[in-house]
């Protein structure tokens, strides 16, 4: 349909961009158009819905240089697996026209390449002794993980009776400790190590409870 005054095709307001948030992969999509684009989100040939790892958004705003409407239409994918990786399109259409921003979204380690995705070898576990616990976990990643440990979502931070390591034990696998001093009922929460690459992130999950 050809455009009349008053009337626009859909045009990106800014280039579509993809970010990683750590946890987390944001896909922004920003258009503008008369009357408003509807927006679609599709992976491969399916269309996005929402639920409780997928998040659609969509945010209303002015460019007062331009005089111009826009909406920046958000896809959040929460703690991406696999089965999340591959194509994704965002499709905005009105009556006078339609346009679509590509995405790619890579999880994992590209095959061949020798590196490895944070995986765990065996279970995270407590190690309790008699005036020590140590929360430990084995993780075998390449490049090397960073390491986070967090109490009740606070960052733990090392004191004396806290002691955080992280050995490699060879084989790019990595054991993670967090060894608690003479415990005490304050140190009771729950517990999360954090180990992530550019390839993706884990998170172990351990509680310590007094009652």
């Amino acid at each position: 349909m050809e455009e009349t005054e008053g009337t626009q095709a859909p045009k990106f307001h800014s280039d579509p961009v993809m970010r990683d948030e750590g946890d987390k992969m944001v896909m922004i999509c920003s258009v503008t158009g008369k009357p408003e684009p509807k927006i679609t989100w599709f992976h491969g040939d399916k269309e996005v819905k929402k639920d409780k790892k997928t998040k659609i958004d969509k945010d209303k705003e002015k460019d007062k240089s331009k005089d111009e409407t826009f909406w920046v239409h958000t896809l959040t994918i929460s703690e991406p697996k696999k089965e999340n990786a591959g194509k994704y399109k965002c499709v905005a259409k009105n009556d006078m026209g339609d346009l679509t921003a590509n995405f790619t979204l890579s999880i994992g380690a590209p095959e061949g390449s020798g590196d490895i995705t944070p995986e765990f070898i065996g279970k995270p576990e407590i190690v309790q002794g008699d005036k020590k616990i140590t929360l430990q976990c084995k993780v075998k990643a390449r490049p090397e993980p960073e390491v986070k440990w967090t109490r009740d979502e606070e960052p733990v931070k090392e004191e004396q009776r806290l002691k955080i390591t992280k050995t490699n034990e060879g084989g790019d696998v990595y054991l993670l400790k967090l060894e608690i001093t003479e415990p005490g009922k304050g140190d009771g929460g729950k517990y999360k190590c954090t180990a992530s690459n550019k390839y993706g992130v884990l998170n172990a999950n351990l509680s310590i409870n007094y009652g």
